[in-house]
């Protein structure tokens, strides 16, 4: 994540925090075993559909979704609870995908 997290700062960004409230720029990653943050971990799209079900863990800028509607768009607006992720070859959401975290400065 080291440059995506340099693409952030450079647009204002701040700290990439990926759906379940990690700190991507600071090594942590969603660990389904601990059920939390870990350094070293690293969220997969599977745990970030699962924590954007869930209501997420820490704040984030988008209102958080209505009951029994998850809102599952990643950075990018791709569908990642779909399957869906960002291509940075074809430069759209594809089935199969999964955004990057230097993926999301991209799109």
């Amino acid at each position: 994540p080291g440059e995506a997290c340099e693409c952030l700062r450079r647009r204002g960004g701040g700290a990439l925090v990926d759906a379940c409230g990690c700190r991507a720029c600071d090594g942590e990653g969603w660990s389904s075993t601990q059920r939390g943050c870990s350094a070293g971990a690293e969220t997969s799209p599977e745990e970030a559909c699962q924590c954007r079900r869930d209501g997420g863990r820490a704040p984030a800028p988008a209102p958080a979704p209505a009951p029994g509607q998850p809102d599952s768009s990643d950075a990018c607006g791709c569908k990642m609870c779909e399957g869906q992720g960002f291509s940075s070859t074809s430069q759209q959401c594809g089935a199969g995908s999964a955004t990057g975290p230097g993926e999301a400065c991209e799109c």
